[in-house]
């Protein structure tokens, strides 16, 4: 897979690769992918939460 980043992105990528802080941009970019990927399924299970405090709320309203 070929990815082509902004020139800002791939400045920055280039900033952390130079300083040490990953051994590749590849290494950069997929910690920053996994991340985002964890980040997004938190989301969705904080999400689901709160679809179900709403239909417990509701359920309990509708039955009054």
């Amino acid at each position: 897979m070929t990815i082509t980043l902004t020139p800002e992105l791939e400045k920055l990528v280039k900033e952390k690769v130079d300083r040490g802080a990953y051994d590749s941009a590849e290494a950069f970019v997929g910690e920053a992918v996994q991340r985002l990927i964890e980040e997004e399924r938190a989301e969705d299970v904080h999400l689901d939460e709160i679809r179900a405090h709403v239909d417990a709320a509701d359920s309990e309203f509708s039955d009054r």
